[in-house]
């Protein structure tokens, strides 16, 4: 252009980049912003919001949750919430099940662009208008009001405390009874949850399970790798994550780490699974996870049996427990064998060297790896498995020990009574060598009488049911592996992946619980469904009758069919 330029073009401000940027993105992806968002999120699956609604509603959380909210509100001030906490329920266990998770973020694009307003209207949201922005700030504070009413560790969360004195601070604010309440709370809202996603199993498959359940814990890594102080640290040290109440776990022991290389930050859940009624058996009907518990890393005392009164209280049929040594014999029997067996609950448990050999007497009895033999068995058969794990014989010595250690062993008589004794019949003295343990002499004429009756209290820590490492026991044992299954499909990468903390963008303990146990209930619809479809691959196909190649006025007359032309009515 020659000459100098317009008044009107040199006196027109610059536009922005911002104003700009609606029409560069028509010029780039050939539409509006806004339609391009429909279209690359697409619409979010029916079948996962109607799974999502009638989990939530068969749970009966939302009513208990608005009963607690009412008993706790001071005032009836305040917006009324866009995001009830049955939608917030909802919209959590909807993202759970596509996997990506407990991801704000996501959630506000999702209910910006993948929602419609029928969508929206069957969650229970009746606005429809604003941002995403505005719909990540609905999400978070209504779920944060959910939180409040079952949040055992309140505290600050929106930056690390890395003051020294701040954490002890924030720990000193909480109010032990009020925290034992709250998760109390949160106890009873998971497992109600756990419950609902039970309840979808259909009622022939449902009756088929018999009670044996699986019990262990599970490590839930939270985000910030540098973790915190140890435990053993002065705890007036700074804290290193946000997420100051978690701990490190370990693989060994009782999995309580320290803060060493190559632990883990974050916290145990503690799950229960279905598993066969009998080793021998097919699976017949899906393996769910049936209840759930949550703490630090090593921290399992009564955590078990929590999880069997949950079962309890929700009507879950009683048989054999399958656990690791955590839980028996680690466990104080007060706080899990004594209550368990009174339940009804029969153990088939493995031992550290320490827990063999004999370590329980009643009457003319002792308790050798938790099975009752007559108290003449010969040393050497006694320490059978000791001596061999700490390396004083060989397997073959040891098979040969155990072999004759079966003609000491006492028989059950009958079953175990409502108070949980037990009745015995001793071995005939005839049939066996006896052997007295004070004088180390064998005895000519050993004397018992026929029958002895043990109480539950006697030997209870060990006691199990079948002969330790026996065939039947390992059998038995065997499907623990259950729950190492469940473990595995819960974090599995493709699914719910809830070993990824990034797929959990709240924080807090509390949170991690919650969206843990939204995870196991998405992988229990997730057995359900896969159960019953392979099934309905297997299902046996009708034959097809073959077309007849030719067709002429005797066809039907060779075929038994009916003619080719006309209408003919049924036979009367």
């Amino acid at each position: 252009m020659n000459g100098p330029a317009p008044a009107s073009l040199t006196a027109a401000k610059p536009v922005s980049d911002a104003a700009m940027a609606e029409a560069w993105f028509e010029e780039a992806f050939g539409m509006s912003p806004g339609k391009y968002e429909r279209k690359r999120h697409g619409r979010f699956p029916l079948a996962y919001i109607s799974n999502a609604k009638r989990i939530i509603d068969r749970s009966g959380v939302v009513k208990q949750l608005e009963t607690w909210h009412a008993e706790e509100r001071k005032s009836s001030a305040g917006r009324p919430a866009t995001i009830s906490f049955e939608a917030v329920l909802i919209l959590f266990l909807m993202e759970v099940q596509v996997g990506r998770g407990m991801v704000f973020t996501e959630l506000a694009t999702t209910l910006k662009h993948r929602l419609r307003r029928k969508q929206l209207a069957l969650i229970g949201i009746t606005r429809t208008d604003g941002s995403e922005q505005d719909w990540y700030d609905r999400i978070w504070r209504s779920s944060q009001k959910l939180m409040k009413l079952v949040d055992s560790r309140p505290g600050r969360r929106n930056r690390i405390l890395r003051k020294e004195g701040e954490y002890q601070a924030e720990i000193a604010k909480r109010d032990p009874a009020e925290c034992a309440k709250k998760l109390t709370r949160m106890d009873w809202l998971c497992n109600q949850l756990i419950d609902a996603s039970v309840s979808y199993l259909p009622r022939d498959l449902w009756r088929r399970f018999k009670g044996n359940t699986a019990i262990d814990a599970t490590c839930i890594p939270v985000q910030g790798a540098a973790g915190n102080p140890g435990e053993r640290l002065p705890p007036h040290l700074p804290r290193r994550s946000i997420d100051y109440d978690a701990s490190y776990w370990k693989r060994t022991g009782n999995h309580e780490g320290t803060g060493r290389k190559g632990e883990v930050f974050g916290y145990e859940a503690e799950i229960a699974a279905m598993t066969r009624n009998n080793p021998n058996e097919p699976q017949t009907f899906p393996f769910l996870a049936t209840a759930v518990g949550f703490h630090n890393p090593g921290k399992t005392r009564g955590a078990g049996m929590r999880m069997l009164d949950s079962l309890h209280e929700r009507g879950f049929p009683v048989g054999y427990l399958l656990s690791d040594r955590a839980y028996v014999p680690g466990a104080d029997p007060e706080t899990l064998q004594a209550p368990a067996r009174a339940r009804g609950w029969k153990f088939v448990a493995d031992y550290k060297v320490t827990d063999m050999g004999n370590k329980a007497s009643h009457a003319r009895a002792i308790q050798v790896e938790g099975i009752w033999y007559v108290k003449y068995m010969p040393t050497d058969l006694v320490n059978a498995w000791k001596d061999y794990r700490e390396k004083k014989i060989d397997k073959e010595t040891r098979d040969g020990r155990l072999i004759s250690r079966e003609q000491y062993r006492l028989k059950p008589k009958g079953h175990r009574d409502k108070q949980g004794y037990q009745r015995f019949l001793y071995p005939d003295p005839n049939k066996y060598l006896a052997y007295d343990q004070l004088t180390h002499k064998l005895i000519k004429k050993p004397t018992t009488p026929k029958t002895v009756t043990i109480p539950p209290s006697a030997g209870i820590k060990r006691a199990q049911e079948f002969v330790y490492k026996s065939a039947t026991w390992r059998r038995w044992y065997g499907m623990r592996n259950t729950i190492e299954s469940i473990n595995k499909s819960v974090k599995d990468p493709t699914k719910e992946n809830i070993a990824d903390p990034g797929r959990r963008q709240g924080r807090g303990f509390t949170f991690a619980y919650l969206a843990t146990t939204l995870a196991l209930v998405s992988m229990n619809l997730r057995k359900i469904h896969s159960f019953i479809r392979d099934l309905l691959q297997v299902r046996p196909k009708k034959a097809k009758a073959r077309a007849p190649r030719r067709t002429d006025s005797l066809t039907t007359m060779f075929t038994g069919g009916a003619a080719t032309t006309g209408h003919h009515p049924p036979p009367a």
